[in-house]
Parts: structure tokens; sequence; C-alpha cells
């Protein structure tokens, strides 16, 4: 662990220490990039899975899709459409988990109803 302090807040669904031991040191500084520029979008919640959506590190680089399983504050389960993501260790994960962590509200709750109105085009409310 670097020398940097942590940013845990209270009341946070989840601890920066807890993602940076989960991705490791390299994959958790790659991730805080992405976090600092922006990078993660898309984001949802349905019970205890998260997905978003985080640009590569070049624009013109792939938009990888991650989903993890957060419960009571540890990580289950993670995974990401990039190379490495399969393993749960990439900096797209580590940047989604650092995003939900410091801004849970941004992740819109989405029951199964809403998700599959989206899914076959209704807009909310019909």
């Amino acid at each position: 662990m670097s020398n940097r302090k942590r940013r845990v807040s209270k009341g946070s669904p989840i601890a920066e220490n807890i993602i940076h031991t989960w991705v490791g040191e390299a994959q958790f500084n790659r991730g805080m990039k992405y976090v600092e520029q922006e990078l993660v979008y898309h984001t949802f919640r349905r019970g205890f899975v998260l997905t978003a959506y985080c640009d590569g590190k070049r624009q013109d680089s792939h938009h990888y899709h991650v989903r993890a399983r957060v419960f009571e504050g540890k990580i289950e389960d993670a995974r990401c459409t990039c190379s490495i993501g399969k393993y749960g260790i990439c900096p797209h994960i580590a940047a989604v988990l650092v995003t939900y962590s410091r801004d849970p509200e941004r992740f819109e709750v989405v029951t199964l109803l809403s998700w599959l109105k989206r899914l076959i085009g209704l807009r909310p409310g019909k």
C-alpha cells in the first residue's frame, strides 16, 4: 500500500482500502486516474450488483463494461470486459468501485421491471 492516505467516507458502501486490497496497488492507481478523468458513466445498481461503463485511458480506446457484486461493504465478485477483467482486478473495476464508494447516489437504482422496460425501449412511467 502506498504512503498516501486512502479516502474512506463515513457511511460509504465500500471502503477504498478494501478496493485497493482487491485489485492491488498498480490497478488501483490506474483506476484512480480514470476516476479523476471522470471516465465512469452509465452507473446502475440492482440489489447488490453494480454495473457501469468505464472508458480506457485513450480517447480512441474501448468502452469497458464492469459488473461487481458488493455486499455489506465487501466485494463478492467483479468482472470487466477488458483483457484482464475476467480476473476481477483491472483498473476499470477499481474506478467503478471507487466511484461507488465516493458517490453511491450516482448509481441509479434499477428494478427488474424498469430494466425490462429499458430493454424493450419503453420510457419510465409507461
